[in-house]
């Protein structure tokens, strides 16, 4: 069984999208919980990369050419409505970039935790994504503004 998700990265807003193949026996739903989110960010020179990271646990790393106006947060998701007690996987794209009103940032390093996630005895489940975001560096510009993406997350049961 296969359930995909639409994920956004620093945007604030939900955006739920669940592709159930038709063969599917349990209507399976994933919901944002909360976004992936790289805080709101000045990125202090552009002819150097900057990166922010978000760990597994929660917590943070950015470097000396980023300063945080507010903090990232770690992507919290759940499912619902999935087989009991079924252990299933989490994919998405190894990395990508996030378009704005300047340069793009990348975005890499994503992992999800628990590394083996399963549903409990109704068939619920919760998991987080972490990842990297950084600048090109180089004299990239990066305007003031709102840098979003929405990225596939897919489950297989």
């Amino acid at each position: 069984m296969k359930l995909s998700h639409r994920n956004s990265a620093l945007a604030g807003c939900l955006f739920l999208a669940a592709a159930l193949l038709p063969q599917m026996v349990h209507a399976q739903t994933i919901t944002e919980d909360t976004p992936l989110y790289f805080g709101e960010i000045v990125v202090i020179s552009t002819a150097v990369v900057g990166r922010v990271t978000i760990n597994p646990s929660g917590t943070y790393s950015y470097n000396s050419n980023i300063y945080l106006h507010s903090p990232p947060q770690i992507g919290e998701y759940s499912v619902s409505g999935g087989p009991s007690s079924t252990a299933y996987t989490i994919s998405f794209p190894p990395s990508f970039s996030i378009t704005g009103p300047g340069g793009p940032f990348t975005v890499d390093n994503l992992e999800s935790r628990p590394l083996v996630p399963v549903t409990d005895a109704s068939g619920n489940s919760t998991f987080t994504i972490s990842g990297r975001l950084q600048t090109l560096g180089g004299g990239t510009p990066y305007n003031d503004g709102t840098y979003s993406i929405n990225f596939p997350v897919t489950i297989n049961f």
